[in-house]
């Protein structure tokens, strides 16, 4: 059963998409079993930490050092017991501070996984500068493939899984309605966003495109004020702080980004999955998800006549009811059941330091865990009491049932069986078979039988309800299976 103790280390969060990135993945992490405690080291006055999590706040100043770090930790870590594995999210010398807490307190196998947020870059723009405090990383986390290759360059042999955040389906609306001439900008008005060069660009279209800016932040007056200087506030709607930018959107032909810099992009993606194009600068995570010319288009962040070319080619093009489907499925590989399916694997793997097979981060269709397991149900060794029990706990299951496909052999003409495995169907026809027999007497000639229909990776059989009365039984055994 898994109760693995996850920590992750940060030096300060508020509110924003590292923070939402970190709740979404530590809540489905906690919800399958996993313990997850936030080490916040500086005091930042923000709540924003799941309340489902473990938080504590170290309370140091803005100048931490290895020593001082490594003993604040090593204290917390002597009064609340060891983890199984540390997460590093953010700045890559806390790596260092996490290795000598666990040294000062005498724990061994327990490795340190770098999971940076930013292009590498980002932390010093020449990434070799970077390469001693990443090195002391057991595993690496990365969340784009240019963050990939900037590790294998400065790391080269060290382990790189690539996975995805998680984008956040619950406040998306999607909308195949999208011609007018409206574009979106979503997020905080900060320098790095670079808000500026989207508003000249706006000011050299000639299509007569407007910007409907959701956020608010340390820009807001300079950029209210270059509107004005630019002769484009009849064009510029600041709508101001959302819980629902997405609504306020629904009507925008695409989303535009000018970060100077990005991790994953999560503001891209559920703009994907609402169904609208994406124009972006390409940093962080945003050559991974953005074909040009399918799903969006990426351009120079250095010329805001590149970004007004732009601009005027998507406002004067159609906007089809196919192209909105074309966005929302490029994203497929970021909706949680598949994003954080795959990090818990990867986590559950890391904290036992066994590696999995899905490493090769250059392949886009192998660096994520998507085995499915196979579960064979009969009627031979349970009666139809039993049966309910077993399919009742089956659906209680931890265990995305994307990665399950149920085998459901019936021998018996007894009409109530029938009718619990119709039912059973019905509810879950995407991943149930239903298999009439007759005349096996034997689990061998079953599974025989079975195996016709099984196209899952790997086979379990339940007899009894008992089997399966933990809700993570079944996670438990794929996760056997990847280590085997």
């Amino acid at each position: 059963m898994n109760n693995t103790i996850v920590d992750i280390l940060f030096p300060i969060a508020k509110m924003g998409g590292f923070e939402n990135a970190l709740n979404i993945t530590s809540d489905y992490l906690v919800s399958h079993g996993c313990k997850v405690r936030y080490i916040q080291f500086i005091n930042s006055g923000f709540s924003w930490a799941s309340k489902k999590v473990y938080f504590t706040c170290l309370n140091m100043n803005r100048t931490i050092n290895t020593a001082e770090g490594s003993e604040e930790y090593s204290k917390f870590l002597k009064v609340n017991g060891s983890p199984d594995i540390i997460f590093v999210a953010g700045m890559p010398d806390f790596i260092s501070i996490a290795k000598a807490s666990l040294s000062l307190q005498n724990i061994h196998n327990c490795p340190v996984v770098a999971w940076p947020h930013n292009d590498i870059s980002f932390y010093d723009p020449d990434i070799n500068n970077s390469q001693y405090a990443f090195s002391n990383a057991d595993i690496f986390f990365a969340i784009s493939n240019r963050v990939a290759s900037d590790l294998e360059t400065i790391c080269p042999d060290k382990l790189i899984y690539r996975i995805n955040d998680s984008l956040d389906t619950s406040k998306t609306i999607y909308s195949e309605k999208r011609n007018t001439r409206k574009l979106a900008f979503v997020g905080r008005l900060s320098k790095i966003k670079n808000v500026d060069l989207i508003l000249n660009a706006i000011k050299l279209s000639v299509s007569g495109a407007e910007l409907v800016l959701v956020g608010t932040g340390e820009e807001e007056s300079s950029l209210k004020e270059l509107c004005v200087e630019l002769g484009i506030s009849d064009k510029v709607h600041f709508a101001g702080w959302s819980d629902s930018p997405w609504d306020i959107t629904k009507d925008c032909k695409a989303l535009i980004i000018a970060s100077e810099s990005e991790g994953s992009s999560l503001v891209a993606t559920e703009a994907l999955y609402c169904g609208m194009p994406v124009i972006s600068t390409p940093v962080g995570s945003l050559p991974d998800l953005i074909i040009p010319g399918l799903n969006g288009y990426l351009y120079d962040p250095t010329s805001p006549s590149e970004l007004a070319a732009v601009i005027d080619k998507v406002i004067t093009g159609d906007f089809s009811d196919e192209l909105a489907k074309i966005c929302k499925k490029s994203v497929e590989d970021y909706l949680p059941e598949t994003a954080l399916w795959d990090f818990l694997c990867k986590t559950l793997a890391s904290s036992r330091l066994v590696g999995l097979p899905q490493r090769n981060w250059k392949d886009k269709s192998r660096y994520l865990v998507k085995y499915k397991l196979s579960i064979l149900i009969s009627d031979m060794f349970a009666d139809e009491n039993e049966l309910d029990k077993i399919l009742h706990n089956l659906e209680k299951q931890t265990i995305e049932t994307k990665y399950t496909e149920v085998i459901l052999v019936r021998q018996s003409n007894n009409p109530l069986i029938e009718a619990l495995f119709d039912s059973y169907e019905q509810r879950h026809s995407d991943n149930v078979i239903l298999v009439k027999v007759s005349g096996i007497s034997s689990s061998e000639e079953l599974y025989d039988i079975a195996i016709e229909y099984i196209s899952g990776d790997a086979v379990i059989q339940i007899n009894d309800h008992l089997e399966i009365e933990n809700e993570l039984t079944l996670q438990d055994k794929y996760i056997e299976f990847l280590f085997s």
